[in-house]
């Protein structure tokens, strides 16, 4: 016989399936629970304690919950003996108030409603994402004005503490993920599927990050002009640095190997900062240079990393990425199981460089360049710099 606990589980179960209804407008009642039928020769005794202990949960007795329907049903050993034949939920009002949802309920069906009024993209998306609705229910009608406003303002250029929307100063830094979701189904045609921060996404402003410069010549600086050889500028400003006249560039992945290169005539070095690369790769001046290097660790970042610069900066140079720096430098190896060699990489390495990466793959582990050490690094970019 089927318990009170049994149902519970049952009506919980059912529970997503349900907000799903309420959605899609969908007849869910009456909701029928599947149970055993007694088996004859089961005690007489636990029967019928079975059987009242399932009727004291019904609604008959509490007032809301399940319906146990009983008929006369003839059994072998007992004979005619009154049984439940059914239990079901007849309604939604009994179903909701018998797992305890009253509340939550009615205000996943005002959002429901807020959803349809402010935002009708969204209308055919809501009935497969009812977890997320209840999961957000506190802060619903907020995402929906913020939804709204992008709906009627695609692509704004703005800062996101800028949008006039009532909500508070933080309130769409704070829910980025959910509205990632909500907004890609409001601007399908208008969010940028390649972006994987959310300002850029979405085309909004966001803090420009710093990219930090060292010019290795101090002659160079004075003839540019420029007071300091050492500094950090906005990715807007670093596309527009003054030059123009020089002989190469270093980017390096890492700050250290950046801050402890000596001096070179006519060069300038950049913290390339890992991803920050590509913002890097986009100056024009740095694309008209005649000479520029990449040197970055010896691992799967380092070489993707230089795959994508090569993508904006086809003539960039790795240095110290080869496998004589990796093979002559195994006392500063550590163990870093590596992913699989990629034929996007081998397409975009040269020989040597595929050969360094395999040997990476092959040993299962990593040079990092600030491993290296500083005489034998600089000589080698010394050689690269004159070759």
């Amino acid at each position: 016989m089927i318990t009170q606990n049994e149902i519970e589980r049952f009506a919980q179960n059912k529970y997503q399936a349900f907000l799903r209804s309420v959605v899609e407008g969908c007849a869910f009642f009456p909701l029928h629970v599947r149970f055993g039928r007694p088996r004859h020769t089961e005690s007489l005794e636990i029967l019928s304690k079975e059987i009242q202990s399932l009727l004291g949960g019904s609604k008959d007795l509490t007032g809301h919950g399940y319906t146990v329907i009983c008929e006369s049903v003839p059994m072998r050993r007992y004979g005619q003996q009154t049984l439940p034949v059914d239990v079901f939920f007849a309604s939604d009002t009994d179903y909701v108030a018998f797992i305890g949802k009253r509340a939550e309920v009615e205000q996943f069906r005002q959002n429901v409603e807020t959803s349809r009024s402010l935002c009708p993209p969204l209308d055919k998306w809501l009935a497969t994402h009812v977890t997320l609705i209840i999961a957000n229910a506190d802060r619903w009608l907020d995402l929906m004005r913020v939804c709204a406003w992008f709906a009627s303002h695609p692509r704004p250029g703005c800062y996101a503490r800028e949008i006039p929307v009532p909500v508070h100063t933080k309130f769409i830094e704070e829910n980025q993920a959910v509205l990632r979701n909500l907004l890609e189904q409001v601007l399908p045609n208008d969010f940028d599927p390649e972006a994987d921060d959310f300002f850029s996404r979405f085309y909004l402003r966001d803090k420009e990050p710093l990219i930090r410069v060292r010019i290795l010549d101090c002659g160079l600086a004075t003839q540019i002009g420029l007071p300091i050889t050492d500094f950090s500028v906005p990715v807007s400003a670093f596309n527009s640095l003054p030059f123009s006249i020089l002989k190469r560039v270093i980017i390096t992945e890492n700050e250290l190997p950046l801050l402890t290169l000596p001096s070179f005539p006519g060069t300038v070095a950049v913290f390339g900062r890992g991803n920050a690369v590509k913002l890097v790769a986009m100056a024009s001046w740095l694309q008209n240079c005649p000479a520029v290097f990449y040197w970055g660790d010896i691992d799967a970042a380092g070489f993707t990393i230089l795959a994508q610069l090569r993508k904006h900066l086809p003539h960039v140079r790795s240095v110290l990425m080869d496998r004589a720096t990796f093979d002559g430098n195994a006392w500063a190896k550590v163990q870093d199981p590596s992913p699989p060699a990629s034929a996007a990489l081998q397409d975009t390495l040269t020989e040597e460089e595929w050969l360094c990466w395999r040997g990476v793959v092959a040993t299962a582990t990593r040079l990092e360049q600030e491993r290296i050490t500083l005489m034998v690094a600089h000589q080698a970019i010394q050689e690269a710099f004159e070759a």
